[in-house]
């Protein structure tokens, strides 16, 4: 099989984000600085003899015995590879991809955590967090995020100006999402690669670390570590958001995360907290059990079979 080239464009959704305002995008110095790093924490991603594609302005130009994969298939990542000649695994439109990785999928077709609500008047939404509340902070999502940036704590009743700023220009991007900010006690993911045709191979669960928000490691549990009933509604999240992503016409490596949250002595679960329809830093380690299948080109189109998603043991 051959070798893989990855771009690890971390910053797909900031790309994303300055194209919904103009037509052009530049990582900042800072944003640069993380995707240079961020090799080393996507374990388990290179197989070998596969290779990192550097952000930019490499020498090194590649023949043509690797196949193409970026960590989203966003605009930016087809050009470059199209302009090094390097063929990519396949892609669904951009449009699609796009509006599967926007946080309003998860409400759209209801996989959203029940306490979350998707505001799309900004006037309407100030006014709703300008009251007073009994409880705790707000935690605000912009559309498009990840690795815990475009999101912001707000205390009930207190915006302040810089508060409503954010909110403003946040909702220039599209919808945002409002939801209790939780005392977090664990963090888990589920992966998955989606066939064209709507089959899904299953990784195993993991449970991962975060430093502001940022992802920093991942390790795989065992089914005990969470209770039979959390784990049916984990698994029954992840197939839910497989076959909405498969009738959206999405296909390809995805995820859940989900997490357990603390209130007084008791302890939550939230099945389905963000749907990443992308490559993950902790995917390869998610599928890893899966060995060459997990990255096998797809050989079916979409078009052959579009079955409600199976699951490939």
């Amino acid at each position: 099989s051959m070798a893989s080239l990855w771009l690890l464009n971390l910053d797909a959704e900031l790309e994303w984000a300055a194209k919904r305002r103009g037509p052009s995008y530049a990582p900042t110095r800072e944003v640069r600085s993380i995707l240079a790093g961020a090799g080393s924490l996507a374990t388990g991603l290179l197989g070998p003899g596969d290779r990192w594609l550097e952000p930019s302005g490499s020498a090194w130009i590649p023949g043509a015995e690797w196949i193409g994969r970026a960590f989203c298939p966003s605009p930016d990542a087809r050009q470059r590879f199209a302009d090094l000649g390097v063929e990519t695994e396949l892609w669904p439109d951009l449009a699609i991809v796009e509006q599967a990785n926007d946080r309003s999928f998860l409400f759209e077709h209801h996989l959203a955590p029940p306490a979350s609500m998707h505001w799309t008047d900004v006037d309407d939404c100030v006014a709703f967090l300008a009251k007073e509340r009994a409880g705790g902070d707000w935690l605000a999502k912009r559309a498009l995020g990840t690795a815990g940036r475009g999101q912001r704590a707000l205390r009930p009743g207190a915006l302040s100006a810089a508060d409503q700023d954010w909110l403003r220009a946040s909702f220039e991007l599209g919808a945002v999402i409002v939801e209790p900010r939780r005392k977090l006690v664990a963090e888990y993911s589920l992966h998955g690669r989606l066939h064209p045709g709507g089959q899904v191979l299953r990784g195993r669960p993991l449970r991962f670390t975060t430093k502001q928000g940022s992802y920093r490691s991942a390790v795989p549990i065992d089914a005990n570590e969470l209770d039979g009933h959390a784990w049916a509604r984990f698994e029954h999240a992840f197939i839910s958001s497989a076959n909405e992503l498969h009738r959206s016409g999405y296909f390809g490596p995805f995820g859940i995360d989900a997490y357990c949250w603390q209130e007084g002595s008791a302890t939550y679960f939230e099945p389905c907290s963000e749907l990443n329809a992308r490559y993950t830093l902790a995917w390869g380690i998610g599928m890893e059990l899966a060995g060459p299948e997990a990255l096998r080109p797809y050989r079916q189109t979409s078009d052959e079979c579009t079955s409600d998603a199976e699951l490939m043991q």
